[in-house]
């Protein structure tokens, strides 16, 4: 049997030595029904440490023990009693092993007294070595908090001693110990400077909190905070805020987060001592304005956020030296930062800025360092950054931006490392209708494509290569193409148009195949059947695709403004 679960040697032997020199049978009865109970919680006990069956238990703990009684006597009574004891541990697997059992004192020690010996000689050796400060996870031996963590009650006799014998602690740590809450009971020292609680389960704090006036830092990291509590608005004396790693949105916090209403209490501005605030690693789509009460901010970090903007209002943070907005969706840096004269740093790296405004970074007059790598600032403005950097002895970090290749080196290396070839074209749009249609094109058409639009394109009868075999001519005319506008008239036949028939063919095949197949989609030119007349009926040939048409007065109303912005389209989805 395991030691923790032990009965005293002294009273066992007592016990026996009672049974064995007894002359009343009454008397070595009661005794044994002691021991009954007694042995019925132990195997409870040991069931529950060993995660073994009570059968098993009943097999490792009680019938060597009943054995060595059953060897005094041969009473009824007492052979009665050893008969109920081997039944109590089968009957014992019906019930709950937190059931109350009735034991008599100092005959065994339950998890929850050990654990409490335990906590009472580790709080012993703080008070002998004069300490103020109480770690739970390093000053409570492994096994005792392996066992408290089992028992719903089992974190009772920490909550106990912090009132009965460490009433002085300057730094408390309750990390770590998975948490749902804290009892409102519980019992902070007065004198608690360090309030540790990270690691947990809490989405809430005890109003007992409030009471510390002292307490200059708090860290509640890695918990379920959906909000910022509302109880850190009376901590007047707090310095550093710690809520990294939560649930924190920007929906939940507004200016009710850390400000209460005038009957309950102050807000955040009346916590006038605060100098850091981290909340790193959160859902937040904003910067909290109720921050902006802190005017005595020093550190504000957000890291790891959802934050896109940055207000106007964080000017009024005066005393503001380290910003950081690390991991964002930042897009601009504008004006908003020109009020911040005390700023040391500023963090915005890993955004998608694009856009920063020079004259708000020179207007900080005390910045020392920026960090803006890992975004999509242009060359220009990259080049300008680096003379405002030399002259002004600034240490400005602008690695992995857009500062040696413009966007389109930028895709043709993108393409070597895909091991994609560029597509080559010569023409914008290749224009295609039977030879009666011809005349259509040319006076109608080309003068809308090539002299108002301003695109460049080629025809099945003007563009084509003398000696060349028809079909070879019209290919390279499609692949040459970035779109192809296919004109269908009320008489047309598909069949008829140069290139319509194998575009379609070439289309379906690039949908239906996969692997090469995509690649060879993006090969192929983009088709837009126009349907020219009212009375133009849709082609089988083209019952996959969406038509331009006029049947109706609204589609009249944009049928070249469908044209335009279709071919304009498909400038944009080619590499």
């Amino acid at each position: 049997m395991s030691d923790h679960f032990e009965i005293d040697s002294d009273r066992d032997k007592e016990e026996k030595g009672t049974i064995a020199s007894a002359s009343s049978p009454q008397t070595r009865l009661e005794a044994t029904q002691d021991n009954v109970r007694t042995l019925r919680h132990t195997c409870d006990l040991f069931a529950d440490s060993h995660n073994v069956s009570l059968e098993a238990a009943n097999v490792a703990g009680s019938r060597p023990y009943l054995q060595s009684h059953a060897s005094h006597g041969d009473d009824d009574g007492l052979s009665d009693s050893l008969t109920e004891s081997s039944e109590v541990f089968s009957v014992a697997r019906s019930r709950s092993v937190s059931d109350p059992v009735d034991i008599p004192k100092g005959r065994s020690r339950n998890a929850s007294s050990q654990s409490a010996d335990s906590l009472s000689k580790s709080v012993d050796k703080l008070i002998c070595e004069n300490r103020r400060q109480f770690y739970s996870t390093s000053d409570i031996d492994e096994d005792d908090l392996y066992r408290m963590r089992r028992d719903p009650n089992g974190y009772q006799p920490i909550f106990d001693m912090l009132r009965d014998r460490l009433s002085n602690l300057t730094l408390l740590s309750l990390s770590h110990l998975d948490l749902l809450d804290l009892p409102e009971s519980i019992y902070f020292p007065p004198s608690l400077e360090i309030l540790y609680l990270t690691g947990n389960l809490l989405t809430a704090l005890p109003e007992v909190l409030r009471k510390l006036g002292k307490l200059k830092i708090l860290h509640l990291g890695s918990n379920h905070f959906y909000t910022i509590p509302g109880d850190v608005g009376y901590l007047i004396s707090l310095e550093t805020l710690d809520m990294t790693n939560n649930r924190l949105t920007e929906k939940r916090i507004n200016d009710e987060t850390m400000r209460v209403s005038p009957n309950k209490g102050v807000d955040l501005a009346h916590v006038c001592c605060i100098t850091t605030i981290c909340l790193a690693s959160n859902q937040l789509e904003v910067i909290p304005s109720s921050i902006m009460a802190a005017i005595s901010l020093r550190q504000l970090d957000l890291s790891y956020n959802k934050i896109n903007v940055i207000p106007e209002c964080i000017s009024s943070l005066k005393e503001l030296r380290f910003l950081v907005l690390k991991s964002n969706r930042l897009r601009r840096i504008g004006r908003e930062l020109a009020g911040l004269d005390n700023v040391q740093m500023l963090c915005f790296s890993e955004n998608t800025i694009t856009q920063v405004d020079m004259e708000s970074i020179r207007c900080i007059k005390n910045v020392r360092t920026l960090c803006l790598h890992s975004n999509r600032i242009p060359a220009n403005v990259v080049s300008n950054l680096r003379d405002m950097a030399s002259e002004r002895h600034i240490d400005i970090r602008l690695a992995e931006n857009c500062t040696d290749t413009s966007r389109k080196d930028f895709q043709e290396q993108l393409r070597k490392c895909l091991n994609m070839d560029k597509p080559t074209y010569e023409w914008d749009v290749f224009i295609t209708s039977t030879d009666e249609d011809e005349d259509l094109v040319e006076n109608q058409i080309l003068p809308k494509v090539e002299e108002e639009w301003g695109f460049k394109a080629c025809t099945n009868y003007r563009d084509y290569i003398p000696g060349m075999g028809k079909l070879a001519d019209i290919n390279i005319r499609m692949e040459k193409s970035k779109c192809m506008l296919i004109i269908i008239t009320s008489d047309t036949e598909v069949k008829k148009i140069p290139g319509a028939l194998e575009a379609t063919e070439m289309y379906s095949d690039a949908q239906t195949t996969g692997g090469g197949g995509h690649h060879f989609l993006r090969q192929t030119p983009k088709i837009i059947p126009v349907l020219w007349n009212k009375e133009t009926k849709e082609p089988m040939e083209f019952k996959t695709l969406t038509f331009v048409q006029r049947k109706t007065t609204h589609q009249e109303k944009y049928f070249w403004d469908q044209i335009h912005k279709s071919i304009k389209q498909s400038l944009y989805l080619i590499y």
